[in-house]
């Protein structure tokens, strides 16, 4: 006596959510989906572009607007080294930078930035990769 197997299902495989990945409890909604489907289109594509162009320019902006506010260089209180560069970028915000050792300072003086910055010795501060 043979097995009765079971017929072959024909239909599609798809990639749509189960009903029970909707909900609360759910990943999928109708709206993630819809967003999801939109921001792989072209022209999501084509805005992602401009945004990074328009980025691009906005840091370059910002880069010359500092390299024309360098006052001048000083000796770092931390490495001891004559690479802590002080920028004037507005009349109330001086910022100390060292190229060595990446010790930072600043404050609405010369003098403020130069206290914050030796307040800060030994602490650990890198404005390479700095989020303070």
């Amino acid at each position: 006596m043979t097995t009765p197997t079971e017929p072959a299902d024909d239909t599609p495989q798809t990639s749509h959510p189960t009903p029970g990945d909707y909900g609360i409890r759910g990943s999928a909604t109708p709206e993630s989906l819809i967003l999801e489907q939109l921001s792989q289109g072209p022209k999501a594509q084509a805005c992602r572009r401009s945004k990074a162009a328009l980025h691009q320019l906005i840091r370059d902006a910002e880069q010359a607007h500092k390299a024309r506010s360098r006052v001048g260089t000083e000796t770092c209180p931390q490495c001891g080294q004559p690479h802590l560069a002080h920028y004037r970028l507005t009349e109330r915000f001086h910022l100390l930078e060292c190229a060595h050792c990446g010790h930072h300072g600043r404050g609405t003086s010369a003098t403020a930035a130069r206290a914050d910055a030796e307040s800060g010795v030994d602490s650990g501060r890198d404005w390479r990769g700095a989020t303070d």
